[in-house]
């Protein structure tokens, strides 16, 4: 195989193969070392719940309201954030904790726009079934239906198309995520975007390319980046 493959979203080029690894995240999701510390602050994450609490009730609606329990873990079998129902509990891996802690600002909002995210699952599950009746909601659920079924792998002489309904249960969390995002970096859509959106890229073979497009139940990341951005900047056009 080649390894040469095209991310599009559209006519739009998304992403293409890349050669170097470069961001911490990446380095982390690599087992590389970096030396940032993994001190914790529990008193942190109880206001980042509060705080995002505060905030989605507020372009939302207030009867929209979510508690979640922010823990971390030491397993090397957690590697992203995940957000766990019965016990309304977001389980974070120390690994992350190094990007939280950085002083580089793309570090930390990559950081939290995977904490975010769990965010956004807690915040959908505990107001369901009418968080999904909601015209905002329903609105943008729709645009980002629209916007992820134009997502394509090209890659040899085939071109692959995203299968929606594998994939459709991350959007509004991710779109969540990175409202959550805009609030609290107001640096990111602008002065940061190119380098924030880069710190995700890495050297894929086709096979893994080829694999993460099919198999995950989350698009592939720079669609998810890109497309969330678009449909924040599209839902706040829908408040003028």
């Amino acid at each position: 195989m080649s390894n040469n493959w095209t991310i599009r979203l559209g006519k739009n080029v998304l992403a293409t193969q890349k050669n170097s690894i470069e961001s911490n995240f990446v380095r982390i999701i690599h087992n590389e070392f970096i030396p940032l510390s993994a001190e914790v602050k529990t008193c942190d994450f109880q206001n980042i719940g509060f705080m995002a609490n505060e905030y989605l009730k507020l372009i939302f609606e207030k009867k929209f309201n979510f508690k979640i329990n922010i823990i971390i873990t030491f397993s090397s079998k957690i590697i992203m954030p995940i957000y766990v129902v019965k016990t309304k509990t977001i389980i974070v891996p120390i690994k992350l904790i190094l990007l939280k802690n950085s002083n580089n600002l793309i570090d930390q909002e990559v950081f939290f726009f995977f904490l975010y995210h769990e965010i956004g699952h807690a915040f959908l599950d505990q107001n369901r079934p009418s968080i999904y009746k909601f015209k905002k909601i329903k609105s943008i659920f729709t645009y980002l239906c629209n916007k992820y079924s134009l997502v394509e792998l090209s890659i040899e002489d085939k071109i692959l198309s995203l299968n929606v309904q594998q994939v459709y249960k991350e959007f509004l969390p991710d779109f969540i995520a990175m409202m959550l995002l805009q609030k609290n970096f107001p640096s990111l859509f602008n002065k940061d975007w190119k380098a924030f959106f880069a710190s995700f890229n890495y050297f894929k073979t086709d096979e893994e390319i080829i694999s993460i497009f099919n198999k995950d139940p989350h698009a592939i990341i720079e669609a998810r980046i890109f497309i969330s951005k678009q449909a924040v900047e599209y839902f706040n056009y829908l408040l003028l």
